[in-house]
């Protein structure tokens, strides 16, 4: 079938056999019954009525940028030409079916997997220690609308999210520095590794890293760490891209 396990949700009505589905293949979507009915609400939306034709000509632009882009060969300097602009908007509530919509949707590319109720995203949005926008972006191809959406609140991100037509455009990754490279969990591993680097004689630090935005966090607390040991060691940072080529 061509599935990957992220596009796979298994339901079961034992956490065990969940758990272990998940310790077997950690990137499967695993769910109880009892939600099926929350499952059944999302679905429904996907059959909402697109008067405008506007995802078809989204397909449509996508289609022709497929085409543009394998002529060129090269996915930066392809890039590079499309000129991509992107912007943020703070008018969530406006747009809260829409987002919602969007946070069901998304899957390859929503990197927290929290799907908030419309309820749940307004008491978000009136949170004064929260910061929510979403993303638009256009390029010389043509318009996209919104194509994403995040949510920080104590430098952690609550969301973060894009629509799978910005794939390869780099925009998550734009979008995550530009907010300031925020937690994707709570977890800190800065003293870990400043521990490790102080107790051992190490001569060099290479960080290796995907170019998805979840690995900035690691990148931060290994940089950190080394600042904090007081120890002058050479580092350096290899990219990996997500067709696995190195991009510096």
């Amino acid at each position: 079938m061509n599935l990957r396990p992220c596009n796979v949700l298994f339901i079961d009505d034992n956490k065990l056999n969940l758990e272990e589905a998940k310790f077997f293949c950690p990137d499967i979507m695993t769910m109880l019954p009892d939600k099926i009915g929350e499952l059944y609400a999302a679905v429904s939306m996907l059959d909402k009525n697109d008067e405008k034709l506007s995802r078809l000509e989204s397909y449509k632009v996508l289609e022709k940028k497929n085409k543009i882009k394998k002529s060129i060969g090269s996915n930066e300097e392809f890039l590079r030409q499309s000129n991509i602009h992107v912007d943020f908007h703070s008018d969530c509530a406006e747009h809260i079916d829409r987002l919602h919509e969007l946070i069901f949707r998304a899957n390859q590319l929503n990197f927290t997997k929290v799907r908030s109720t419309k309820d749940e995203l307004k008491a978000l949005f009136e949170d004064e220690n929260a910061k929510c926008e979403y993303i638009t972006a256009y390029d010389k191809y043509g318009e996209y609308g919104i194509v994403g959406f995040y949510a920080v609140k104590d430098n952690t991100l609550m969301h973060f999210l894009f629509s799978c037509r910005t794939l390869g455009m780099g925009i998550e990754q734009y979008t995550y520095e530009k907010i300031g490279c925020p937690k994707l969990d709570d977890i800190d591993y800065t003293e870990k590794l400043q521990a490790i680097i102080e107790s051992n004689n190490i001569k060099s630090v290479t960080i290796v890293r995907m170019e998805v935005p979840c690995c900035g966090g690691l990148e931060m607390a290994a940089k950190k760490a080394l600042q904090n040991s007081g120890k002058f060691i050479p580092w350096q940072v290899v990219t990996i891209s997500t067709d696995g080529n190195i991009l510096d």
